[in-house]
């Protein structure tokens, strides 16, 4: 992950804060986890899956269960971050991704509004 937070230019300490800022985000209620009903609000609310994407199915269930590491029903903030973890080195590692990333100011990286 060292080589992750080098290309997004971030410490650790402001990754966990900018993760923990995007669970706060997707956890309005407060409740300390999301569950199905949560996820399909938010993913409405940023307007995913777009439409005529080509998803099929339902995109916020198939989400809790990427998320979802015990299995409870709910994704906790473990979970959110193991998973932000996963997909941020997932985009590290697509070519030209690292180069965009650079040149992107950490707060652009997941500008979801």
């Amino acid at each position: 992950m060292e080589h992750v937070l080098l290309v997004l230019r971030e410490t650790e300490a402001e990754w966990e804060a900018r993760i923990r800022g995007m669970f706060r985000f997707f956890d309005a209620s407060g409740r300390g986890h999301l569950d199905h009903e949560q996820i399909e609000v938010d993913l409405s609310a940023l307007h995913l899956p777009p439409e005529g994407g080509g998803w099929k199915g339902d995109y916020a269930r198939e989400l809790l269960r990427a998320c979802d590491r015990d299995r409870d029903g709910r994704v906790g903030y473990d979970d959110f971050r193991k998973y932000m973890d996963d997909k941020e080195l997932e985009l590290y590692r697509i070519p030209g991704h690292r180069r965009r990333a650079q040149q992107m100011h950490p707060a652009e990286f997941y500008d979801h509004r």
